[in-house]
């Protein structure tokens, strides 16, 4: 399966430009604090740039489906071309900017690089001279800092 650069790339481009529709806590949320009245983690905005549209519940509780019926991360996870232990990494609700530009660049073999001022030292993921960390983490997409992560072989 091969990444979906583009789409990734733009994600990243519209939460970077506009921090307040970005809520990386929740797939989908209605909130006063966007102007649009919305929010979305990485996963909620992958959906809904590929078109997808979300199955809004009334009232300010978070949405996990489309109208379709499938899964925001299930959706993203296939419009954005990743693997599960990817996604699993790339929609962790605690995920900084910097981790999600550290990670993209790490998934992408670096076709999709930081904007100035974001750098990959200020992400979790981020282990300074260790590219056999660098290679496990975007071969397999485990991490060491999981429990139940397995070395890479």
């Amino acid at each position: 399966m091969s990444i979906n650069i583009p789409l990734l790339r733009k994600v990243l481009d519209h939460i970077t430009a506009h921090p307040d529709e970005w809520d990386q806590g929740s797939w989908a949320i209605q909130t006063d604090s966007s102007p649009c009245g919305t929010a979305f983690c990485v996963a909620g905005h992958a959906a809904v740039m590929s078109g997808h549209e979300i199955a809004w519940m009334p009232g300010d509780l978070p949405v996990y489906y489309t109208r379709s019926g499938e899964a925001i991360d299930t959706v993203a996870e296939k419009e954005l071309g990743l693997n599960m232990a990817q996604s699993a990494h790339l929609f962790a609700p605690d995920n900084s900017l910097a981790d999600l530009w550290y990670l993209a660049e790490v998934y992408t073999d670096g076709a999709i690089n930081a904007p100035e001022g974001i750098t990959a030292e200020d992400s979790i993921w981020f282990v300074d001279d260790d590219p056999q960390w660098e290679a496990q983490l975007h071969r397999t997409g485990l991490s060491r800092l999981d429990p139940w992560s397995e070395p890479a072989v």
